[in-house]
């Protein structure tokens, strides 16, 4: 089964959204996500003047932590929330089946 996540990100200045959009496009951004072991797809969302939505899908939730070690260990996390004017906000979604 698919594991979908939401990750939803609050800048503090519309510099700092310009920002993310600027890396996401770089081989260090949607690319070196979009190849990452279990990464399924990811889209990316522009929601209100200050924040971004990040739609993902993992072969499993252990996928998507790898991928979130990954980029904590590389400091692209840490210096992501420098510019946030809220906590990062991760969100793990369980398909109902009704």
């Amino acid at each position: 089964m698919v594991h979908t996540v939401l990750a939803t990100f609050k800048f503090k200045t519309p510099e700092d959204k310009q920002s993310m959009k600027d890396l996401l496009v770089t081989p260090e951004g949607l690319t070196k996500t979009r190849t990452f072991d279990g990464c399924v797809s990811i889209e990316c969302y522009e929601a209100e003047e200050d924040t971004m939505v990040i739609w993902q899908k993992w072969d499993s939730k252990e996928h998507h932590a790898a991928y979130l070690k990954m980029r904590t260990d590389e400091g692209l996390l840490g210096k992501l929330k420098e510019s946030l004017r809220e906590e990062l906000q991760v969100t793990h979604l369980e398909n109902v089946r009704a």
